[in-house]
């Protein structure tokens, strides 16, 4: 009975921190992929500077993820009348990125209620973000369409989402317990 337990707590922590890796490894992944055509340009021009600013080329700019959106919109703070819609961008990412941090770190303490917590932030700035992008017309466009980031962050989620729960009614399970040994 121990042993199933232990397996039981072993397998939830295991889902929420794979869940937490994927919303990490979702800041790196393609949140943005150049259109075919819009990729042919790119890759016809690869060390073209396509921001010097930022230092990116034409290369660099084929798949653009959540960090390289984040440094677009560091440097949109400083550009005279881009400076309030950069600072929101950039806060929503540093919220979603703070909170696939955090998530790790709930897995480990096994906080489920932080997890689900840090969790609907996640998807809130995830969501929020995608909104604004596709609102603006910045995805999908003529230019990009959504890159393979979603699907990651979905993924994370849903299993970050599955893991909690499971901690959450695993530790439920185990108080009872202990106050029924209690009681005889």
């Amino acid at each position: 009975m121990l042993t199933t337990l232990k397996n039981k707590v072993h397998l939830s922590k295991a889902l929420a921190l794979l869940g937490s890796i994927l919303l990490i490894i979702s800041l790196f992944l393609p949140f943005a992929s150049a259109t075919d055509d819009y990729k042919d340009y790119l890759e016809a021009h690869p060390d073209r500077m396509a921001d010097a600013e930022i230092n990116m080329t034409n290369q660099d700019a084929i798949d653009l993820s959540l960090v390289d959106f984040g440094r677009i919109y560091a440097y949109g703070t400083s550009l005279e009348g881009y400076e309030t819609l950069s600072m929101i961008c950039l806060v929503i990412i540093l919220v979603y990125a703070s909170c696939a941090l955090l998530s790790v770190l709930w897995g480990l303490l096994n906080k489920p209620i932080l997890l689900l917590l840090t969790n609907l932030l996640a998807m809130g700035a995830f969501s929020l973000l995608k909104w604004d992008f596709s609102d603006r017309g910045v995805i999908p466009s003529s230019q990009y369409h959504w890159g393979f980031a979603q699907h990651a962050c979905y993924l994370g989620i849903l299993l970050l989402f599955i893991g909690a729960v499971m901690i959450f009614l695993e530790k439920r399970k185990q108080k009872r317990k202990t106050k029924q040994g209690e009681s005889l």
